[in-house]
């Protein structure tokens, strides 16, 4: 998430991005829910899960 002072950029699990302008948000809260699916982690291979970390941590 992006926060400017006129707009919010959002960016959904397709790697989109949607602008909001501040006018239109009328309250702002962190989820509780992770968007990563649930047990993701089960799937993939040690290499693949080690690749998604190093993306994430890139992210910061």
């Amino acid at each position: 998430m992006e926060r400017a002072a006129e707009y919010v950029v959002l960016r959904g699990a397709s790697v989109a991005e949607v602008r909001i302008g501040r006018e239109n948000i009328r309250d702002m809260q962190r989820g509780d829910v992770s968007v990563m699916p649930e047990r993701l982690e089960r799937s993939l291979t040690r290499e693949q899960l080690r690749d998604l970390l190093a993306y994430l941590q890139s992210l910061k």
